[in-house]
């Protein structure tokens, strides 16, 4: 998915006087309808009463694949669209975490201010939890975002069949009946709504640690007519499959041959990538199930990085103007930080270009858009 992130870095200093510019204050801000206060403190993750739901505990579940096998469990979490099956043996043991913030007011235990997966399948959920940062079990957390959960199943065999047949509809259904032959219909997502993600906590991390600061703007926001006012673009990680970002894909091409706004990309766990550039291999933290196709980049695009067990590509770069794009995460959070240099690169070139002019014009803000692929963010209090 891909979410526009802008960057801009600091004016460099004027020779005129031997006394130091005002250091620009690094934060990340997110746009909104409603009036942003400069210096907002970031997201906030308050509860939505449209997702609390009773905590389900230790009702009958049944979890069934669409053409595939049927598994009995039990409930937890939510009474209640992509599910996400943990193969480790136990999970919740450690607990969840606060919403404490760190020095730039951003989560410093998550990614995200909610659970972004419609379910959860586990082998065995721990209900008593023990580590110094846990302030709830997984199961209230569960029930406070309005996620069930189901418990005592073999993820192994769900594993086994996804391998084979790939990502597939499913259902959770709640209470001791059950009927398998029953037609109660399977929802797909992508039919009812455009795929939507937001950026992670840990890549605004990476940016305003570097003295940027950020400003978010929704997936579908018409970037390339704002552009001009930002030193640069950062387009985040996302769902995976562009064809359900076709608004997304044309202003960035629109931005691509309107301006030149430095842009960088990032489609997001141990795998080897070839840095094309320089020779060197890096250890990369990777998600994304599309792959482009070498063959199809257009004349004015190269290979910036190869898969090094595989071979396929991980990511392009321009031939002449400072525009790259990634197949993995530039960082990672917990996970190898080989490419973390990425982000260097990228406001380099931004400084680069900045120091190039000969004018500045005055009215620019010192700030950098990121633009987040998720609508429901975007409204929210800072």
């Amino acid at each position: 998915m891909l979410s526009r992130l802008a960057l801009n870095a600091a004016r460099p200093a004027r020779k005129l006087l031997a006394v130091a510019p005002a250091r620009m204050t690094s934060h990340a801000r997110f746009f909104s309808q409603k009036a942003i206060p400069t210096g907002t403190t970031g997201r906030k993750m308050p509860v939505d009463p449209r997702r609390e739901t009773a905590e389900a505990n230790k009702i009958p579940a049944t979890f069934t694949i669409q053409g595939g096998p049927i598994f009995q469990g039990t409930a937890f979490g939510a009474n209640a669209n992509a599910r996400l099956v943990f193969t480790t043996p136990l999970i919740g043991n450690y607990g969840v975490p606060s919403n404490e913030r760190d020095e730039y007011g951003l989560l410093k235990y998550f990614e995200s201010p909610h659970i972004q997966c419609a379910g959860v399948v586990v082998s065995d959920i721990a209900t008593q939890y023990s580590h110094w940062t846990a302030v709830e079990s997984l199961s209230k957390w569960c029930a406070r975002e309005g996620v069930p959960i189901i418990s005592g199943v073999d993820t192994r065999a769900i594993v086994t069949f996804l391998r084979e047949e790939g990502s597939s509809l499913a259902r959770t259904s709640m209470g001791e009946s059950y009927d398998q032959d029953e037609d109660a219909g399977y929802t797909d997502p992508e039919q009812q709504h455009l795929a939507h993600c937001g950026v992670k906590e840990n890549i605004l991390r990476s940016l305003v640690s570097r003295g940027t600061s950020v400003t978010v703007f929704p997936y579908d926001f018409p970037i390339h007519k704002v552009a001009q006012h930002y030193d640069g673009v950062f387009i985040s990680n996302g769902p995976g499959d562009p064809f359900h970002l076709t608004t997304t894909v044309q202003n960035v091409r629109q931005l691509m041959d309107t301006s030149d706004v430095r842009i960088m990309g990032g489609t997001a766990h141990n795998i080897p990538a070839l840095d094309l550039t320089t020779g060197s291999a890096i250890i990369t933290s990777q998600n994304h199930g599309y792959a482009a196709d070498s063959s199809s980049f257009p004349s004015d695009f190269r290979p910036y990085f190869t898969n090094l067990n595989d071979g396929s590509n991980e990511g392009l770069i321009h031939k002449d103007r400072p525009i790259f794009s990634l197949q993995f995460h530039p960082e990672a959070k917990g996970g190898p930080q080989d490419s973390s240099y990425l982000f260097d690169n990228y406001i380099q070139a931004v400084q680069s270009y900045k120091n190039s002019q000969s004018v500045y014009k005055d009215n620019r803000p010192s700030q950098l858009m990121l633009d987040i692929l998720s609508k429901q963010r975007v409204g929210a209090e800072p």
